[in-house]
């Protein structure tokens, strides 16, 4: 009886596991912003476009939006300051596996020492926006 009921508690675990990342990645397919519950200033969205393209719009909004920008070709990575609010930002494209059409961008915005994730959606979003309009 032991032994069953052991089975039995480690199916539904396996099954409700399985179904939350269901969930997750139909949203993440959708173009959906994620935010990143480990961390009161990031999150991430994936898009539509490869990750060149994704990175091109990323490079776009540092320019329009930043100051002191740093730019990673090769790690398809962007750092910027904004002035308005004064916020630190991080964009990294993330290359998603078998895909070449695909890009997983995660934006990370910091005052100071506090997270400010909703100006890393907004990123993300005017990111996505661009990536859109160029199609």
């Amino acid at each position: 009886m032991n032994a069953t009921l052991r089975t039995a508690s480690l199916l539904f675990v396996l099954l409700t596991t399985s179904c939350a990342l269901a969930v997750v990645g139909a949203g993440a397919a959708a173009g959906i912003w994620a935010h990143d519950e480990y961390s009161d200033s990031s999150g991430e969205i994936v898009l539509g476009a490869s990750p060149e393209e994704i990175f091109m719009a990323a490079n776009a909004v540092a320019t329009e939006r930043g100051v002191k920008i740093k730019r990673f070709p090769e790690e398809m990575r962007v750092e910027f300051t904004m002035l308005e609010p004064a916020v630190d930002v991080s964009m990294v494209v993330i290359v998603v596996p078998d895909s070449e059409n695909a890009g997983l961008l995660r934006v990370r915005a910091t005052e100071i020492l506090r997270g400010r994730a909703e100006i890393a959606r907004e990123l993300a979003l005017e990111v996505q926006s661009l990536v859109k309009n160029r199609r």
